[in-house]
């Protein structure tokens, strides 16, 4: 049996010359009714800013930072014996620019982790460090 309890926060600001800066922050409460203990893998606090320019109606430059507070994991210190463990909270850049070559088909390229930082968002699981993506994406009208 669980609980869990919270609140978001959205907001977003047009500025000239087609920027605009959006950013969100979420509080989640979580807690295990049985064991008396916070839910694992749950920052009570998470927030992230977003930086966007529109180029001439058919291209976005978007700047990105991520952040993940504190939350507890299991620490396999022991298999016989895991026990609670305090991840630290970890925050990334990302960058996008996507461009419309028809009202239909985007190309993209993203750039994610900018910072090359090292994190885990599971106890023991590394993510990618710095990483490039691009592609095509489409949409049926």
């Amino acid at each position: 049996e669980v609980e869990t309890q919270g609140c978001e926060l959205y907001t977003l600001i047009n500025l000239p010359f087609d920027l605009s800066i959006s950013g969100n922050y979420t509080y989640t409460k979580t807690e295990d009714k049985v064991k008396k203990e916070e839910l694992l893998r749950r920052p009570k606090h998470q927030w992230s800013i977003v930086f966007n320019w529109t180029i001439l109606k058919k291209a976005d430059l978007n700047i990105v930072y991520n952040y993940v507070g504190r939350r507890n994991d299991i620490s396999f210190d022991s298999f016989y014996n895991p026990t609670i463990y305090r991840m630290d909270s970890y925050s990334t850049v990302d960058l996008k620019l996507s461009f419309w070559v028809t009202p239909n088909i985007q190309v993209y390229g993203r750039v994610e982790n900018m910072m090359d930082m090292d994190y885990q968002q599971v106890n023991g699981y590394a993510m990618p460090g710095l990483a490039f993506y691009a592609g095509i994406q489409g949409q049926i009208l």
